[in-house]
């Protein structure tokens, strides 16, 4: 009777690419947050500036545009502690990238638990989620880790994709 998707984004996508003529029933349901779970009275930022990005290592979350960020700030001069959770298909090649741009402050944490995920965002300075649209179309649509961490009250760096803006004030 009708499809349910997590964000505007997703509902206008679908009724332009597969609605047609049959004008489909799209509704939208966000998701949610433990907001006990994650509230700004749990944050503690470490002394170190540290910048988190949490996802699979995949191309949409766009982590190779961070590394590009990062090595502009470092020539700067400015090397912020860059903590990457999450494991994925694009490891090797961001691990490449990484030491290819001589980024040594960035650290490779893998997968973790939701306890230790929470712990991250606990401290950390403020999260980069850089999505990007794949080449094959894929993009995120409302990033669970964008919504977590703006529970916690930890200040989060997007780009507008997907979702994204439904959550993330531009500017």
């Amino acid at each position: 009777a009708f499809v349910v998707t997590v964000c505007e984004a997703n509902a206008q996508w679908i009724r332009e690419q597969l609605a047609g003529d049959a004008g489909i029933d799209v509704r939208v349901l966000y998701n949610g947050v433990d907001t006990q779970a994650f509230h700004p009275h749990h944050r503690q930022p470490a002394k170190e500036p540290t910048v988190l990005a949490i996802g699979r290592l995949v191309e949409k979350k766009g982590f190779h545009v961070l590394f590009d960020a990062l090595a502009q700030l470092a020539a700067d001069g400015l090397r912020p502690r860059a903590l990457l959770v999450g494991d994925g298909e694009e490891r090797e090649r961001l691990q490449a990238q990484a030491q290819r741009l001589g980024l040594r402050h960035v650290e490779f944490a893998g997968m973790r638990t939701h306890d230790e995920v929470r712990a991250c965002v606990q401290q950390a300075t403020c999260m980069v989620l850089p999505c990007i649209v794949g080449q094959d179309g894929n993009r995120d649509a409302l990033p669970t880790v964008l919504l977590e961490a703006l529970a916690a009250g930890l200040p989060v760096i997007s780009t507008p994709i997907g979702g994204v803006e439904e959550i993330v004030d531009g500017g």
